[in-house]
């Protein structure tokens, strides 16, 4: 079984606003089919996650594992 991580570092800002990151790196997760078999991701949140919606970021998300070999 495959194993995702979520990181939202305190200089983000308030728990609120890292609750938000977060929030949307799992939905953009669970949109591209992660966790995968096999496979050990760690997802970051920036600035720019809080001010996106699920859908832009599982876009870059599933370029990134295209990318990467893993989609």
């Amino acid at each position: 079984m495959g194993k995702v991580a979520f990181v939202a570092p305190k200089r983000l800002g308030n728990a609120v606003y890292r609750n938000r990151c977060k929030r949307v790196l799992r939905e953009a997760a669970r949109a591209c089919g992660l966790p995968m078999q096999g496979s050990k991701v760690i997802l970051f949140a920036t600035r720019a996650t809080h001010d996106s919606t699920p859908q832009d970021v599982s876009v870059d998300m599933r370029s990134i594992l295209r990318r990467s070999g893993l989609q």
